[in-house]
């Protein structure tokens, strides 16, 4: 199952950010593990040491989901994949936080780390999918607020699950193309111009039946796409490269025809005979 949050650097920033002043504020305000009994001259001196945790908590997250992310080319998750990556983003963080805050040598580091560990897991689990949980309710309401503002009418695309429920309504501009995911389809569209996706309950052929147009075709056996929004085309051995937003596509065999008619391209197999 598709995980359909942090897809894009301005969700990743929000979660950041929001992150960061959700551990300042809680550790501030209800000062777990009895923090404000820690070793401290003054109250402001405590107030700026509770607060270290939560900086160094998103200098951890920066270099997560924008240096490692990129490093190890994952745009994307699925649910599996992003609980082991939070797992290592904690532990990540455990190990920094041990090495800034512990007392060792004193104590020795393994059982320091395990401590940090408990604490660390703790405070992170209710900031880290509190925040996500917001995220993904802000996402929800700009869509809904993105329907509302809009004074003209404009032509709009419903996708369905396979239940018969509205699970999206988007403009029909903001389209870009659907993606296959088990029994899920992954519907990508631009939000406030920035890439989104919305994982919607039904298959590809469902939507092939009742969505695809002269501008709206299935390209391949996962994916369709919006053709208003292609932005470039080039010829590729046996069909068809793709752009679309800065994400690649092929032609399959099989609609290869389709594609070419709908792009008024002429015909590769005609090209050949003549």
């Amino acid at each position: 199952m598709p995980f359909p949050l942090l897809v894009n650097n301005k969700e990743r920033w929000q979660f950041v950010i929001s992150n960061g002043l959700f551990v300042i504020l809680f550790i501030n305000i209800y000062a777990p593990f009895n923090m404000t009994e820690w070793p401290g001259e003054s109250l402001f001196i405590q107030i700026v040491g509770l607060s270290a945790y939560g900086i160094v908590g998103v200098v951890v997250l920066v270099i997560s989901q924008f240096l490692l992310r990129p490093l190890f080319k994952l745009k994307s998750f699925n649910l599996g994949g992003y609980i082991l990556w939070f797992l290592f983003e904690l532990t990540l963080l455990t190990t920094i936080m041990t090495f800034l805050f512990s007392e060792w040598p004193t104590i020795p580091l393994i059982q320091e780390w395990v401590i940090t560990l408990k604490y660390t897991f703790s405070t992170a689990l209710i900031s880290y999918f509190s925040c996500l949980i917001i995220l993904r309710l802000f996402q929800k309401s700009e869509t809904i607020s993105n329907e509302i503002i809009d004074t003209e009418p404009q032509e709009t695309l419903t996708f369905k699950h396979e239940n018969g429920k509205t699970g999206l309504v988007i403009r029909y501009d903001d389209f870009l193309y659907l993606k296959s995911a088990d029994n899920y389809v992954e519907v990508h569209f631009l939000l406030n111009g920035v890439e989104s996706s919305e994982l919607i309950r039904n298959n590809l052929k469902w939507f092939e039946n009742n969505l695809c147009n002269d501008s709206i075709i299935r390209t391949h056996r996962s994916y369709i796409l919006n053709t208003q929004k292609i932005q470039k085309v080039s010829r590729s051995k046996g069909g068809y490269k793709i752009r679309i937003n800065q994400h690649s596509f092929g032609v399959s065999e099989s609609y290869k025809l389709t594609f070419e008619k709908a792009l008024k391209i002429e015909s590769s197999e005609k090209s050949e005979e003549a």
